[in-house]
């Protein structure tokens, strides 16, 4: 991951982790520092969210509700020539926080 980002010249701040697995994932972009996306398509589900010291910055059902979440925003992609989405134009949430088990409440509240 660190590799990808250094290749497209992004900086930490810049680059999100999107996954289906918290282990792997998530961990890995937690641990570099990286905004985060849990997609629940894989095997990691809502309800183990609780087990891990760890969480994610958004939760989404799947990568549609994400990209039907960045459209309502106005997102259109970066000016870059890489299509990298800048973190800090999708944040919902602080890692500090409490967060959501879904996109949909984090929209909600």
């Amino acid at each position: 991951m660190r590799a990808a980002r250094k290749e497209m010249n992004l900086t930490t701040d810049e680059f999100t982790m999107s996954g289906d697995t918290m282990e792997t994932d998530i961990l890995g972009g937690v641990q570099l520092g990286y905004e985060t996306i849990l997609v629940l398509s894989g095997g990691t589900r809502e309800t183990d969210l609780a087990r891990y010291a760890y969480c994610p910055d958004i939760v989404v059902a799947s990568l549609a509700e994400y990209t039907e979440y960045l459209n309502e925003q106005g997102w259109h992609g970066c000016e870059r020539k890489t299509q990298a989405m800048p973190a800090k134009s999708v944040k919902l949430l602080a890692r500090k926080q409490k967060k959501p088990d879904s996109l949909r409440e984090a929209l909600a509240g």
